[in-house]
C-alpha cells in the first residue's frame, strides 16, 4: 500500500514495500497513526469542527455516525474514495476541496483529538455491546496516539520518491469514478485546488528546511525528476488521455458536452496542475543544499521519539524499538538459517530458484487461480470483480510493481490493480505479488471486511501494520498455493522475510541507531548484496524512514498472533478458523486483536 497529515484514497504497493494512501479519520487521526489509500500516501486536512453534542444527548452509534460523516466530507478526495452513494449516509458533499496543509493544523489537530478522547471516555464502556467496545477501544488507541505526536508537526514528510504526495496524487486523480454529469463537474472543480495544496506543501517544505528537518540532496534529485517525468510531455500527459478516454464511454454525453469538458480538463491541467509540479521543482530547487546530510531521524533534535511514534504508527505494534530490533534480529537468523540447510539438503535449489516458473503468468488468470487456490484455507471471498490497469510510462520509473485500489465502502464490489510494465521488473513472476494484492491479500481481506457491513467509521481507519502483515502473510504462503515443490516453497518464503527483515533492520539502524552510508553498506554487502544495491537500499530507507515496517514487522506481529489462537483452541485449530477470525475482527492495533482473541478464544 501500506498507512499522516491529508487521507486521500490508498493503494497497497508490493515488491518495492511501500505502503500508501488509504482513507482515515480526517485529521486529527490522520497526523496519528494510520496513512497510505493503495497497500500507500498522506495528505493533510483542515481538522473537522469537534462533535460538540454530549454522550448523554446521543447514543455511541449516533457518535460514531456524526463522526463517520463529518471525517468523510472533509476534502473532496476522501467523500469520492470512501463513498459512492453520500446522501444515503446523510452527507452533503460541499465545495469541492483537497483541503489546506500546515504546521499549524497539527497543532490544531491534536487539540480536537483531545476534546474527541475527553467525548469519547465519556460513553460508559460497560454498557456497550462488544462491537461498539472494539470500536471504542480503536479509537482511543488512536487518539492517544495521536495526542504522543506532540510538538513534531515539522516531521511528517510529505514527499518522497515512492510513497510522497507527488507520486500518489496523479494516479488518485486518474482513479477518480467519472460516471455522472456531477462526477466530471466535481472532478474538474477540484483540478484548480491541486496548485493551492503544492503550494501549502511549499510553504511547509521551507519551514522544515529552517528547522534543519528539509530532505537531503539526493531524495531531493528524486522527486524533482519524478516531477519532471511527470509533466515532460504537457499534451500527452496521461491526466488529459485518460480523462477523454473516461468521459467518451458516458452515453449520456452529447459530443458537444464532451468536447467542452475535455477542453476544460485540458486546461486545468496545464493551468493548475502542471504548474503546481513546477513549483515543487523550483521549490526543491531552491533549497537543494538546505537540508540534511545523509543521516537519519536520529540526529535531529526530536528524532528518536519521532521515530518511535513512526513505527507505532506505521505497525500498530505495542513493542519497543530494542524489542523489535530483537524479533527482526532473530527471525532474519532463523529464515537464513532455512535457507541454509535447504541448499546443502538439495544443492540444486538454487537453480530452482532462477529458473522455475509460475503455473500462471497472465494478472487475470493469476487471480482466477487463487481464488480457487485458497478456498479450502480461508473463509468465502466477497463476491467482487478487478479490473487490471497498467501504469502510465511517465510514472513506471517511480512507482512499484502493483498497486491496489482500495474501494468505496458501498461499492466494494469493483476493484482495480495496477501493475507496473517497466522492464526493470520480472512480470513472469507476479504470481507472488498478485497474492500480496490479490488473493489472499489485499483486495480479498478488504472486500472481505467491507462486505460483513462494519461500522463505517472503522472503515477510514487505516492500520498499515495489520494490512501489510497480512498481505505479507499471504505473499508468503503463496509459493505452496503455487503448487511448487515444498523445499522450494520453503526457500522463496524465507527469502522474502529475510530480506523484509534485514530491510526493517537497516530502518532502525539508520534512524535509531545513527549507522552511517559507510557502516550500512559493507553490512548489507555481506548478506550478498552487491555495492549498487547496497547504496540503492540505503538511500531508500534513508529517504522514505519505516516503509518496510508494516510488511516486517506486521508478519511477527501476526505469526504471533497465529501461534497464540494455536495454544488457545489447541487440538481444535485449524487455518480456516484463525484466518476466519482475524479477518472477522478486521483491521485494528495488534494489541487490540490479541485482547479479543483472549475474550472469544479462552478455553
Amino acid at each position: 500500500m501500506k498507512q499522516t497529515m491529508k487521507y486521500f484514497p490508498k493503494f497497497h504497493f508490493s515488491q518495492k514495500k511501500t505502503r500508501p494512501y488509504r482513507r482515515l479519520l480526517a485529521f486529527f487521526l490522520s497526523i496519528s497513526c494510520f496513512f497510505a489509500f493503495t497497500g500507500c500516501t498522506e495528505f493533510t486536512k483542515e481538522p473537522s469542527a469537534s462533535i460538540t453534542t454530549t454522550p448523554k444527548a446521543m447514543s455511541f452509534q449516533e457518535y460514531t455516525q456524526q463522526l463517520f460523516a463529518s471525517e468523510a466530507a472533509s476534502d473532496t478526495l476522501s467523500l469520492h474514495y470512501s463513498i459512492t452513494n453520500p446522501a444515503a449516509y446523510g452527507i452533503s458533499a460541499g465545495e469541492p476541496t483537497l483541503g489546506r496543509f500546515s504546521s499549524s493544523l497539527f497543532q490544531e489537530a491534536l487539540v480536537h483529538t483531545e476534546t474527541e478522547l475527553n467525548t469519547l471516555r465519556s460513553f460508559s464502556y460497560d454498557t456497550l455491546t462488544k462491537e461498539e467496545q472494539l470500536t471504542y477501544d480503536i479509537l482511543e488507541s488512536a487518539f492517544c496516539l495521536a495526542l504522543s505526536g506532540k510538538d513534531m508537526e515539522l516531521y511528517h514528510e510529505q514527499l518522497g520518491p515512492t510513497t510522497g504526495i507527488q507520486a500518489q496524487l496523479p494516479l488518485l486523480l486518474a482513479e477518480y469514478r467519472l460516471e455522472t454529469v456531477e462526477d466530471i463537474e466535481t472532478y474538474l472543480a477540484l483540478l484548480p485546488c491541486v496548485y493551492t495544496y503544492f503550494s501549502d506543501l511549499a510553504t511547509y517544505e521551507q519551514e522544515r528546511a529552517e528547522a534543519g528537518l528539509f530532505l537531503c540532496d539526493t531524495a531531493i534529485d528524486r522527486i524533482i525528476a519524478q516531477c519532471e517525468a511527470f509533466i515532460q510531455n504537457p499534451e500527452e500527459n496521461f491526466l488529459i488521455t485518460y480523462f477523454n478516454e473516461k468521459i467518451s464511454s458516458i452515453p449520456t454525453l452529447s459530443d458537444a458536452d464532451r468536447t467542452e469538458y475535455q477542453l476544460e480538463n485540458t486546461t486545468h491541467v496545464f493551468r493548475s496542475v502542471i504548474p503546481a509540479y513546477e513549483l515543487l521543482i523550483d521549490t526543491l530547487t531552491a533549497l537543494k543544499g538546505k537540508g540534511s546530510e545523509e543521516l537519519g531521524l536520529c540526529y535531529t533534535p526530536l528524532g528518536r521519539d519521532y521515530y518511535e511514534y513512526l513505527v507505532i504508527t506505521n505497525t500498530g505494534t505495542s513493542k519497543t524499538i530494542p524489542e523489535l530490533t530483537e524479533q527482526l534480529s532473530s527471525l532474519l537468523s532463523e529464515q537464513l538459517a532455512i535457507m541454509q540447510t535447504l541448499m546443502l539438503e538439495a544443492p540444486s535449489i538454487y537453480t530452482d530458484y532462477l529458473t522455475f516458473r509460475y503455473p500462471v503468468s497472465e494478472p487475470a488468470q493469476t487471480l482466477a487461480y487463487l481464488q480457487t487456490a485458497i478456498a479450502d484455507l480461508f473463509p468465502a471471498p466477497a463476491n467482487t470483480a478487478c479490473e487490471i490497469k497498467y501504469v502510465h510510462a511517465s510514472l513506471e520509473d517511480y512507482v512499484s510493481p502493483a498497486m491496489y485500489f482500495i474501494p468505496p465502502i458501498d461499492g466494494y464490489t469493483k476493484n482495480c490493480i495496477y501493475i507496473n510494465q517497466n522492464p526493470s521488473y520480472d512480470l513472469s513472476r507476479i504470481f507472488s505479488t498478485l497474492a500480496h494484492e490479490g488473493y489472499p491479500g489485499h483486495l480479498y481481506q478488504h472486500t472481505y471486511f467491507l462486505s460483513k457491513k462494519p461500522e463505517p467509521l472503522r472503515c477510514l481507519l487505516n492500520f498499515s501494520g495489520y494490512d501489510e502483515g497480512w498481505a505479507t502473510y499471504a505473499e508468503s504462503l503463496s509459493y505452496s498455493l503455487a503448487g511448487l515443490s515444498r523445499p522450494l516453497a520453503k526457500f522463496l518464503q524465507a527469502n522474502l522475510i529475510s530480506t523484509l527483515c534485514l530491510y526493517s533492520l537497516t530502518d532502525i539502524l539508520i534512524h535509531y541507531e545513527g549507522y552511517t552510508k559507510e557502516e550500512i553498506v559493507p553490512m548489507l554487502t555481506e548478506y550478498g548484496f552487491s555495492k549498487e544495491t547496497a547504496e540503492e537500499i540505503f538511500y531508500t530507507v534513508l529517504i522514505e524512514p519505516g516503509m518496510y515496517h508494516p510488511y516486517a514487522i506486521g508478519y511477527i506481529e501476526l505469526i504471533e498472533l497465529k501461534e497464540l489462537y494455536r495454544s488457545l483452541v489447541g487440538d481444535a485449530y485449524t487455518d480456516l478458523d484463525f484466518h476466519t477470525f482475524i479477518l472477522d475482527i478486521g483491521p485494528a492495533p495488534f494489541e487490540i486483536l490479541k485482547k479479543y482473541m483472549y475474550v472469544y478464544c479462552k478455553p
